[in-house]
């Protein structure tokens, strides 16, 4: 209802895709038309390359990440999807290279799920497949010790960085330069 004095709303126009939907609720959804339409308006994104530049990056992030923060890794034993874990380590890599500034930390998606993947392959998290299908993960705390302990003796990055206190700022500096 308008007020005296005031202009009345303006009238609404439903578009194609709220014609389809109202459409829908009478019985009328046709899958077919509303794939096309909906194929028609996706606006994409495309991912970029990983280039020898960006690997060295994420190289740099991981083995930050694994000669400070992650052994002092606690997790609740219990079990994760595999988006869930890709979440957590993709937050927990940001955070420890934040002071890197956000050329470093915009990575960190890329970090996070390579470090994961890593860890799923060394045996650092145990896979149990679903009863209804997919996987789920679990910490093994020792073996993630044990994991964490080699990488920190044997990561060239990790023995460079032990050599050299202003290693990560100058080596994060030329990578994102």
């Amino acid at each position: 209802m308008v007020a005296a004095g005031q202009a009345p709303l303006a009238v609404f126009a439903p578009s194609h895709a709220s014609a389809m939907i109202a459409g829908a609720a009478k019985g009328a959804f046709d899958p077919a038309r509303r794939i096309a339409y909906a194929s028609r308006h996706l606006i994409t994104k495309k991912v970029p390359e990983m280039t020898s530049a960006m690997s060295a990056l994420i190289d740099h992030m991981i083995a930050y990440y694994v000669a400070g923060p992650a052994s002092e890794l606690s997790v609740a034993p219990r079990f994760y999807p595999y988006g869930e874990l890709q979440l957590i380590f993709e937050d927990k890599v940001s955070v420890a290279v934040r002071k890197f500034g956000p050329k470093v930390r915009k990575h960190s998606k890329e970090a996070g799920k390579a470090f994961i993947d890593r860890m799923i392959e060394t045996g650092a998290w145990s896979t149990n497949q679903g009863e209804y299908g997919g996987s789920m993960h679990q910490f093994q705390a020792d073996r993630f010790r044990e994991v964490i302990r080699a990488e920190q003796d044997a990561n060239p990055i990790i023995q460079n960085a032990k050599a050299d206190p202003d290693y990560w700022e100058k080596a994060f500096g030329d990578l994102v330069a």
